[in-house]
């Protein structure tokens, strides 16, 4: 799929892009979990636990299709076009991710683990309905066409039950599509195109380019359902953006809002950012998913022994277990 991203910055959180899949897509082998593979017990070459095995499609039953379709009944976002599906598949629920983050017409404040089964079920669903129509789904499918159709339905809660592969049940290709529409997601919400390079031109937003672009950013991340918040990728992105436009409010001689978090490991990235503003480096440490990530990072050298303890203070704050 061909897309553009803009402003680093914002793009730092997630890097998946579009491009990124496509070019992986027809090498990998990688695939999806289909409902034979997962009878099997059988994933990518490894064995599913036992508990992904038990999953299947009556897992509907915990989520009604009036409810989980709710988002088709309301006027279209204007951010479906940029995610191109077949017809006949819905693409609500992942637009409806760009305005709002915190929405649930899938999840529906569910348990995380049981999410993450409504979500295998959902994605198994699409798997079936394709096959059915005597086109498969096809991963190297032109503008990712399948993919938005395979994940449409899916909430901003959801996308990440996938991408975080809650429950161990989703495959290593699921997860970095599912990781890509957050990415996206976060994108066109923040002022940074990311989508089909043929409808860069229909895409505008007030923030693109401005001093206070992050502070978009932060408000988008500080939507988002507090599983995600209590990850370190999060955590780090929050921290970076935060960071970022109070370094460009300053550049442009601006006041600056006050964006602090609550998170203690926020504002413990955020304190090591800080001690490193005229030093390179702070964008060039590879992503930040994990806590190894983290700790390898130039700006972070001296911090690193009260990263446990802000960790264990962030879940705690969230009610999130490990």
């Amino acid at each position: 799929m061909s897309s553009i991203t803009g402003y680093g910055g914002s793009q730092h959180y997630l890097l998946r892009s579009l491009a990124n899949i496509e070019k992986t897509s027809s090498s990998d082998q990688s695939e999806p979990v289909t409902p034979n593979q997962r009878q099997n017990g059988q994933a990518n070459g490894q064995r599913l636990s036992s508990e992904a095995s038990k999953v299947s499609l009556s897992v509907d039953a915990l989520f009604s299709i009036s409810k989980v379709n709710q988002a088709n009944n309301v006027i279209p976002s204007k951010y479906e076009q940029f995610f191109p599906a077949r017809e006949g598949f819905s693409v609500a629920n992942l637009a409806l991710g760009v305005e709002n983050p915190a929405a649930q017409p899938f999840s529906q404040n569910r348990p995380f683990p049981e999410v993450a089964q409504a979500a295998r079920a959902n994605l198994d669903s699409k798997y079936e309905k394709m096959i059915e129509s005597g086109k498969p789904f096809d991963s190297s499918s032109f503008e990712g066409v399948d993919h938005a159709s395979l994940y449409g339905e899916l909430d901003r809660r959801a996308l990440h039950a996938v991408a975080s592969n809650e429950g161990g049940i989703f495959s290593e290709k699921e997860q970095r599509i599912a990781k890509m529409y957050m990415s996206q997601q976060f994108g066109l919400a923040t002022g940074s195109y990311n989508g089909p390079t043929r409808l860069a031109g229909n895409y505008s937003h007030p923030a693109t380019g401005q001093p206070d672009q992050s502070k978009y950013a932060v408000e988008f991340l500080d939507k988002v359902g507090v599983e995600e918040k209590s990850t370190i990728s999060w955590a780090h992105t929050r921290a970076v953006n935060q960071w970022t436009y109070e370094m460009e409010m300053s550049k442009h001689g601006l006041d600056a809002e006050n964006l602090t978090s609550e998170n203690p490991l926020v504002q413990l990235i955020k304190a090591a950012l800080d001690t490193w503003p005229d030093r390179p480096g702070v964008m060039g440490g590879g992503n930040v998913e994990n806590e190894n990530d983290l700790r390898r990072q130039p700006w972070f050298v001296g911090f690193e022994d009260q990263l446990d303890a802000a960790i264990l203070r962030a879940k705690e704050l969230y009610g999130v277990g490990d």
